[in-house]
């Protein structure tokens, strides 16, 4: 696929509602309490501008707003997921606004912002040295940039090398090694790399349960299920014992690294 068509098929996937539906509000591994967490190693605090790279529906921008009372500007390819994002942050009340934007393209002048989060999601870009090299550009002087995201050491199993995949932030990762290479060749210093593979249990147990609900209403109302999937249930459950089994072994993962533009 060309890098386009990929951006295209990634966001497409993360403003469906199926993704909703199985993934709740958070899109990313750890919910709410790893965006905390993240945003306490980075020692953010009241009044700080920051951007929140790849935002989804705004969820984290949302956590980071309320948690530790900054000011934060998401971004995300998908119309869909940005208004979502403004519809929720106004009812709230928090200070957070939202537009479309590529990640590879950031539409702010040089250093903006004094943070940048970014979950789930570098691993998703097509260019991730450019994404990176415009986040660089973006901070200002001493600027704090945490992500977290999906890690794999070694070769995936064929069953996850396809375009759902992809887009579940799968085949798109680096080991943690290859994250902190990453930002170092961006001009980051990092300073924490956390090993979080623990949150992935919890995702993947809510991907089984919907499955298993999925299964029921197939079974029990002998009616077409009223969601759209690219495979059927059972084949979703083979991919994600396989995905279970990866985790077990370490060969895949999830990690946080917070780094400071120097």
């Amino acid at each position: 696929m060309e890098d386009e068509k990929l951006k295209s098929c990634c966001a497409a996937f993360y403003e469906n509602d199926l993704a909703t539906l199985i993934l709740g509000e958070n899109f990313h591994p750890g919910g709410d309490q790893l965006t905390v967490h993240l945003g306490e190693v980075m020692g953010l605090s009241a009044g700080k501008k920051v951007l929140d790279v790849a935002c989804g529906p705004g969820r984290s921008s949302m956590v980071v707003a309320q948690e530790f009372s900054c000011t934060v500007t998401g971004i995300d390819l998908s119309q869909k997921n940005i208004d979502k994002a403004s519809d929720c942050a106004t009812e709230a009340g928090l200070d957070a606004t939202f537009k479309v934007c590529d990640a590879e393209a950031l539409d702010f002048d040089d250093e903006s912002f004094d943070a940048i989060i970014c979950e789930c999601a570098l691993c998703l870009f097509p260019n991730r040295e450019t994404a990176l090299s415009e986040m660089f550009r973006v901070l200002k002087p001493g600027g704090k940039l945490g992500i977290t995201d999906m890690t794999i050491s070694g070769e995936l199993p064929p069953d996850l090398m396809d375009v759902i995949a992809y887009v579940s932030c799968i085949t798109g990762a680096l080991s943690l090694e290859g994250y902190e290479g990453a930002l170092t060749r961006a001009g980051f210093e990092v300073k924490v790399v956390e090993d979080q593979s623990e949150v992935l249990y919890d995702i993947m147990l809510r991907i089984d349960r919907f499955l298993l609900s999925i299964e029921l209403m197939e079974r029990i109302s002998k009616i077409e299920v009223p969601v759209e999937m690219e495979m059927t249930p059972q084949e979703a459950k083979q991919k994600l014992e396989v995905a279970r089994q990866c985790v077990d072994k370490g060969d895949v993962g999830y990690g946080l690294l917070f780094a400071i533009k120097p």
